[in-house]
């Protein structure tokens, strides 16, 4: 081969080795396994705490949090700056400048749809196409990033990722101003659109009420509650001598707004009277023992969702009231010191005089700062409340008819009723204590004298009753009669058939009378005992 062949030759190997390098390294960035840049953080340069404001835009939802001035706190703008759940806001900026590439790959525009990376507010494809975006912004209002998330990325599918079979391990992320779509191993479920997910749930929270009073509009159904201690029973005030007020039924007023949550909040039109039915509340007006004063104005019942476009029903409705409050508080300015406290139990009272002092204070400013709020509270909460006098009062007990509490509760059934007979209870037999019991005399018993010759006489007519008679054959014993028993005439003994009569159990022998004329002790038959 002539020398310029071979350097033609190896020309051609270097120029085939380096084309075949890159179209690898293309497959491995563009193919579902590429790891060129696995492990590396998207958004490297992105600080924590210069992010000031987040904007989420889906296909169902949006929601805008920003900070409210140089304290830290933050707001809901779509709820004109309601106070946002700081917490959850910051898990959310973390997952998001935390994310990893676990997997890259290079879609073209038509496949975006599969990934569920099409803008949310596109006029193509279908909202399932579509994804969430996520933009950060700086206080200057500079943006640090922003980022469409997709659908879930699945494995155990097969090669396909984007086949969807498998289970979610990760989600697509197409990163705006760079061209490949990245796979990471967060679900991020901190990612959510609704507005009312992103409020600080909480408003104002009764706690210990002394009093409630209920006013209706019209005055019909109205009462007012009371008790003395914190942990005494309601009294109804009007109560007259013939109502009974059912403990069970008023025994919910002492967890009257405990909880301080909420479903959501009503602002602009949405949150006019005539809207929500707050022109004609009912109030429920609240004094609790540590002095604070709610007065709690519920409007209308309002119904969201339940029905389709077609009318046909999807879910239940959800059913919901308009709440709005106002607070006032005169808190405890000394106590009472108890006698004989010393010197260190006074320390201590009064230091924690002190503390509930601030803490009741720093719990007046904060509901003072919500006050004229208009609030989304669930049905169940405000059905617990919205009682009539009547449904306090227990019904008659029908006459003629005795209740002992032996019925039973199970269900009622429209149409039938039931009624369990009374059962007949026997009564009970106390015995009467051995103190009570009469006393019995001892029982003594005396045998008569019997003579000596009567006595021979009734022996020789046993013995001639007891005789065979003639022909009969009589069994043969080898054993000699006991001593003192009776003998026949040929010196057999009296038949194995016949016993002799026992003395009754646990009889205490009796001494009989001796005859006249005989001594103790003597005689061998007719002794005097028994």
């Amino acid at each position: 081969m002539k020398p310029k062949q071979l350097i033609i030759l190896v020309i051609v190997l270097v120029v085939a080795s380096a084309t075949a390098l890159i179209v690898s390294k293309n497959r491995n960035k563009a193919g579902q396994g590429g790891t060129s840049q696995v492990g590396v953080r998207i958004f490297p340069d992105l600080e924590v705490n210069e992010v000031t404001r987040v904007a989420i835009l889906a296909p169902k939802g949006k929601v805008t949090l920003s900070q409210k001035g140089g304290n830290g706190a933050w707001g809901v703008e779509d709820r004109a700056g309601y106070a946002a759940d700081v917490a959850k806001l910051r898990t959310l900026i973390l997952d998001i400048s935390k994310l990893k590439i676990a997997q890259t790959t290079s879609v073209g525009g038509s496949q975006m749809g599969r990934l569920g990376l099409l803008a949310p507010d596109s006029s193509e494809g279908t909202e399932e196409e579509k994804g969430t975006v996520v933009e950060f912004e700086s206080g200057d209002g500079s943006k640090l990033l922003k980022a469409t998330v997709g659908k879930e990325f699945k494995t155990g599918g097969g090669s396909d990722p984007m086949s969807g079979g498998g289970y979610a391990t990760g989600r697509y992320v197409l990163v705006d101003g760079r061209p490949d779509v990245f796979v990471v191993s967060d679900q991020l479920y901190s990612l959510q659109s609704e507005p009312a997910g992103w409020l600080k749930k909480e408003n104002f929270r009764v706690e210990k009420p002394k009093s409630v009073a209920v006013t209706y509009v019209d005055g019909e159904g109205s009462f007012t509650l009371s008790r003395e201690e914190e942990s005494g029973k309601f009294t109804l005030g009007d109560l007259s001598e013939n109502e009974t007020l059912d403990d069970a039924k008023t025994g919910g007023y002492g967890n009257i707004f405990s909880s301080g949550s909420f479903a959501d909040v009503l602002v602009g039109d949405a949150a006019a009277d005539e809207k929500t039915g707050l022109d004609k509340a009912t109030n429920v007006s609240i004094e609790t023992f540590d002095g604070f004063t709610y007065v709690v104005s519920i409007g209308n019942k309002m119904s969201e969702g339940g029905e389709t476009e077609g009318g046909e029903s999807e879910a239940p409705a959800t059913v919901r009231y308009p709440v709005r409050y106002t607070v006032g508080a005169e808190l405890p300015t000394e106590e009472t010191a108890p006698e004989g406290e010393t010197d260190e139990q006074k320390k201590v009272r009064e230091a924690a005089f002190e503390l509930k002092k601030k803490t009741l204070a720093e719990k007046l400013d904060a509901e003072k700062a919500n006050e004229g709020t208009v609030y989304l509270l669930d049905s169940w909460v405000i059905d617990q409340v919205l009682k009539k006098r009547s449904d306090l009062i227990k019904a008659p007990e029908p006459e003629g008819e005795e209740t002992d509490g032996s019925a039973g509760t199970g269900a009622s059934v429209p149409g039938i009723s039931a009624t369990t007979p009374p059962i007949a209870v026997p009564p009970v037999v106390v015995p009467p204590s051995p103190e009570d019991m009469p006393k019995k005399e001892p029982i003594t018993a005396t045998t008569p004298p019997v003579s000596l010759e009567d006595a021979l006489k009734k022996a020789e007519e046993e013995k001639q009753a007891d005789a065979p008679e003639a022909g009969e054959t009589k069994p043969e014993s080898t054993d000699d009669p006991p001593t003192g028993a009776a003998t026949g005439e040929d010196g057999a003994a009296p038949s194995p058939t016949e016993e002799a009569p026992s003395e009754p159990a646990n009889e205490t022998p009796v001494e009989a009378d001796a005859p006249e004329g005989e001594s103790e002790g003597t005689g061998d038959e007719g002794t005097g005992q028994e």
